[in-house]
């Protein structure tokens, strides 16, 4: 079965949840984006890409509060439940290397976010490397 297989069968269950609030770096949602805050200072207007976006609520958060933010998921039943639910946020479908590398947009931040394991990681990281803007930091959890 494949990744997008995979969460297009949970897709229901894991797009009910707040999923990304509930449990990204053990911290509370106001802790964690207290640590954005401080550590993306030096960055006037990060461009961040959330691989692996799940239901959006981090890209629609980073964009409400003005970052510029761009998620991509490879699940097309996921990602219908996510443009429904964050009509605003820049959500593509596509598998989260193929978006890299064919994008022409640099980034300042890329999260990996409960999606790191599903893909292979010598082509991940050549496609993170490549997408980063210099200085550029890549967060994978």
């Amino acid at each position: 079965m494949s990744t997008a297989e995979f969460y297009d069968q949970i897709s229901d269950v894991f797009n009910d949840t707040d999923l990304f609030n509930s449990c990204v770096l053990g911290e509370t949602k106001e802790e964690f984006y207290d640590f954005l805050e401080k550590n993306f200072k030096e960055f006037e207007t990060p461009n961040i890409l959330d691989c692996g976006c799940g239901n959006g609520s981090f890209v629609d958060y980073l964009r409400s509060n003005n970052y510029s933010a761009f998620g991509v998921i490879n699940s097309p039943k996921t990602y219908e439940i996510a443009i429904k639910k964050f009509p605003l946020a820049n959500i593509e479908l596509d598998d989260m290397i193929k978006y890299m590398k064919n994008n022409i947009r640099k980034f300042d931040v890329i999260f990996a976010i409960q999606s790191f394991g599903y893909v292979n990681p010598y082509e991940f990281f050549e496609s993170s490397y490549n997408s980063l803007n210099n200085n550029g930091v890549l967060i994978i959890y």
